[in-house]
């Protein structure tokens, strides 16, 4: 029975993330076309529907490197605000860490 669960639990967390994809795709291709041709109200829906379906593969591709990014980034900002250093000594520390962060979790992500 747990087996199924965590099926289940996977399955959906790739559902969600393929429909927020989708929407950010399709927002991202209103927005750009939007700002690049006047009439692009004439084919939103088209538009919409490509730049979801290319929102949705790539954040399905690039998920785990994402998370990867972000976590590392996040991680970095909250150990270097709790240190007090000079803002020269702040960047340098939040780049290392970001950096460590980010080679730490890819190695990690490598071996399985």
């Amino acid at each position: 029975m747990r087996r199924r669960g965590a099926l289940l639990a996977l399955f959906l967390q790739k559902v969600a993330i393929a429909v927020l994809g989708f929407l950010a795709g399709g927002k991202l291709g209103g927005a750009i076309a939007s700002a690049f041709f006047v009439h692009y109200g004439e084919h939103s829906t088209i538009i919409f529907l490509v730049g979801g379906i290319v929102g949705a593969i790539l954040l399905l591709v690039l998920f785990d490197w994402a998370l990867i990014v972000v976590s590392s980034l996040i991680g970095a900002h909250l150990i270097q605000s709790a240190v007090v250093l000079p803002a020269t000594g702040s960047t340098i520390v939040f780049f290392g860490l970001a950096v460590v962060g980010i080679v730490v979790q890819a190695a990690a992500l490598r071996r399985g």
